[in-house]
């Protein structure tokens, strides 16, 4: 496929010039149907007697991250304090209720569109 682009431009005084270039674009003949996967790194830590979790999620592609968090925690830092999806921009912290038990929720969208199958991890 041959894409044409045409740019005039007119100067202070009137004056106008056309140029015009040709593109070439080749299909690589490879569609991406893969999903993105996605891991993550759930560190735990304890302080007076409460615990919690730094998490970090890394996606093997160029994708969108989503989370959630559910259940006897807080998000207190990454995030706003909902159950509602959000998406990932960088480490998430969590704070748990103390003896309390939640699912963190997340999954990856790739550029092509291509979603994963969403991952839990239950923080205790």
């Amino acid at each position: 496929t041959v894409l044409t682009f045409v740019v005039t431009v007119t100067d202070d005084v009137g004056a106008t010039a056309t140029d015009e270039v040709n593109v070439t674009v080749q299909d690589s003949g490879t569609v991406d149907t893969t999903p993105p996967s996605t891991t993550g790194s759930f560190i735990r830590s304890t302080v007076k007697g409460v615990a919690y979790f730094e998490i970090t999620l890394n996606a093997d592609e160029p994708a969108t991250t989503y989370f959630r968090l559910t259940g006897e925690a807080s998000i207190i830092s990454g995030g706003t304090a909902t159950t509602d999806w959000q998406t990932y921009n960088g480490v998430i912290t969590v704070q748990m209720v103390k003896w309390g038990t939640a699912n963190f929720e997340y999954y990856s969208v790739d550029t092509a569109g291509n979603t994963e199958v969403t991952k839990t991890e239950v923080l205790q």
